[in-house]
């Protein structure tokens, strides 16, 4: 039912403010300017790249709050278990479980340090 429709006015009127502002600049650029379509195209490039590369940025930052994280707690914890490992009074249980953990941690240690490797 239209009841249950939430209208976002503010996100209405930014999209409105856009579409008015996008109008000016392009304005200014061909009837002021008189601004060639190449370096039209070269500032929108330039635009597109630089909102590219605040995304990057931002994800990077918020990656290493999170995931970097958990990269450095993952990589203590298995170095700790490798050196009660090496300790040569462990049963062949213990052994066995510190392999286990130790395995299953080397595949998520991989793919955090690949991604952070990838940013």
């Amino acid at each position: 039912p239209v009841e249950n429709i939430i209208f976002s006015v503010l996100h209405a009127q930014m999209g409105v403010g856009n579409k008015i502002l996008d109008y000016i600049v392009d304005t200014a650029e061909q009837k002021i300017e008189k601004a060639p379509p190449e370096l039209i195209a070269l500032r929108n490039d330039l635009t597109l790249a630089e909102t590219h590369l605040a995304e990057a940025k931002e994800y990077k930052t918020a990656w290493e709050k999170l995931d970097g994280k958990q990269l450095k707690s993952l990589q203590g914890k298995y170095g700790r278990k490798k050196e009660k490992l090496e300790r040569s009074n462990l049963s062949e249980e213990t052994i066995w479980t510190l392999e286990m953990e130790i395995e299953a941690m080397e595949g998520e240690i991989g793919e955090l340090a690949l991604t952070r490797n990838n940013l």
